[in-house]
């Protein structure tokens, strides 16, 4: 199982979010840097990865919607893939 940690902290704009989800969650096919490239590479994953955000009210104030949206993503890709568990700290 591979646990991925995520610290809305460090999520300031749109392109930083991606940035360090690229480097973090090292997905197959993620390259479009966008959520619907995210959520589609999210439930195409085939092994068993936890992913932790840290710091949930510091990612909607730096990113307002888009962080809401970036939120949305995980819990539908987790729905969507045995595979993904997803949990806010």
């Amino acid at each position: 199982m591979r646990e991925v940690e995520l610290d809305g902290r460090l999520m300031i704009s749109r392109e930083k979010v991606h940035e360090l989800l690229q480097e973090q969650l090292k997905l197959a096919g993620y390259h479009g840097h966008n959520l619907d490239a995210l959520f589609d590479a999210l439930v195409s994953h085939s092994q068993n990865m936890d992913i932790t955000l840290f710091h949930k009210s510091a990612l909607v104030v730096n990113l307002g919607q888009y962080g809401e949206a970036l939120i949305s993503t995980f819990k539908d890709a987790e729905a969507g893939n045995k595979h993904i568990r997803f949990k806010i700290i």
